[in-house]
């Protein structure tokens, strides 16, 4: 499957990847490794916080609680998760809304 987006941690210099039996691992690099992946990505339009705020809208869309998204995201504050999934967070009351709006089912 190789190393997604999601795996990669600029500010902590380190990317997860999966080992032999599933087992996870953690690769660490230096500064340079992590400043020239870090222009790879904003050339090419892709921003770091960018994708932690999509991911975060993507998976609060699915349904998924708070704990999986956190888990998944690799946050340990609620305060900061919600704080990525808040720029869609009105796009999501929006659609659920409309999704099972009482006024709709009269």
């Amino acid at each position: 499957m190789g190393i997604q987006l999601a795996d990669l941690d600029l500010a902590g210099q380190q990317v997860r990847i999966m080992g032999k039996g599933g087992r996870e691992g953690v690769v660490f690099f230096g500064a340079k490794v992590a400043r020239d992946l870090d222009r790879y990505l904003r050339v090419r339009a892709v921003w770091p916080h960018l994708l932690r705020h999509s991911f975060a809208h993507a998976m609060k869309a699915a349904g998924n609680a708070d704990e999986v998204v956190m888990t998944l995201g690799r946050w340990t504050d609620p305060k900061v998760m919600r704080r990525y999934g808040a720029s869609a967070a009105v796009q999501r009351a929006k659609e659920a809304h409309r999704a099972s709006s009482p006024g709709d089912r009269l």
